[in-house]
């Protein structure tokens, strides 16, 4: 997998949602991901290792994993992602740990494949805060199934363990300095990976993260803008409305009104 990655910017905090094909572009998601192949099958690459999902597969792909499908056949592919703020419990574990094997069969009785699929069938009202609790029903049975490792922090060159690493300290005083030190990387090299791999810049890809967070805190809580924008690592009020204009296209107060 040598092609660049895109780092998808999703607003939406869950998403179901049915394909015909599954897209061929290597990317990356703060979400964790669900596939379910009704039928079809796929060739995909997780974290560059190669693997096959057909009639029954359910793919778990952990945020900040860089997934691709290489090659789709047509069929019916159940898709679910949700932020991790949404999974109760067990936001910490999805970020420092990634699966063994991203790939779980399912029997048609599973109770697993009933809870996702309650969840793509419902149209209700309060239609995200059900499927929140069914994929968080589904996550409380899968996790039991499959393995877990701890994703390595430091000590290699690899584009993931550089977005880890961002994903996990971007709410801190994160230089690039501070980065390459802790990861035994050339800030230089850093930056090449960013710009030539996500085709960002290290300075705009930990502003994203922040202001993703922020959104979050938004929606959720009745915190002050200031505390906010102080909480996801912005030094100034100031900045932080500069950069949300930017990246959000509307003020964090008009967010807000309208979340």
């Amino acid at each position: 997998m040598d092609k660049n990655v895109v780092y998808e910017n999703r607003t939406k905090q869950v998403e179901v949602w049915a394909e015909d094909y599954l897209k061929p572009i290597p990317h990356l998601h703060k979400e964790l991901e669900l596939i379910y192949v009704v039928k079809g099958e796929s060739h995909l690459f997780i974290d560059n290792k190669k693997k096959t999902i057909s009639d029954g597969d359910l793919f778990i792909c952990f945020p900040n994993q860089i997934h691709c499908y290489e090659r789709s056949s047509h069929g019916q592919y159940f898709l679910f992602t949700i932020s991790p703020d949404y999974c109760i419990g067990i936001k910490d574990l999805l970020f420092e740990n990634i699966p063994v094997d991203n790939i779980l069969r399912l029997s048609k009785d599973d109770d697993i494949l009933r809870t996702l699929v309650s969840s793509v069938t419902y149209y209700g009202q309060y239609k995200e805060t059900y499927r929140a609790g069914a994929i968080n029903h589904a996550l409380a049975m899968i996790l039991p199934k499959i393995a877990l490792s701890p994703r390595m922090k430091s000590n290699s060159a690899t584009l993931q363990n550089i977005i880890n690493y961002c994903s996990l300290n971007f709410s801190g005083e994160l230089t690039l300095d501070d980065m390459a030190r802790e990861l035994h990387l050339s800030k230089y090299h850093i930056s090449h990976l960013l710009n030539n791999r996500l085709g960002i810049s290290f300075n705009d890809y930990i502003n994203m993260l922040r202001v993703n967070k922020a959104c979050d805190l938004l929606r959720k809580t009745d915190k002050s803008i200031a505390s906010i924008s102080e909480e996801v690592g912005f030094g100034s009020i100031r900045t932080f409305n500069r950069v949300f204009v930017r990246i959000i296209k509307t003020t964090p107060y008009d967010y807000r009104k309208h979340s």
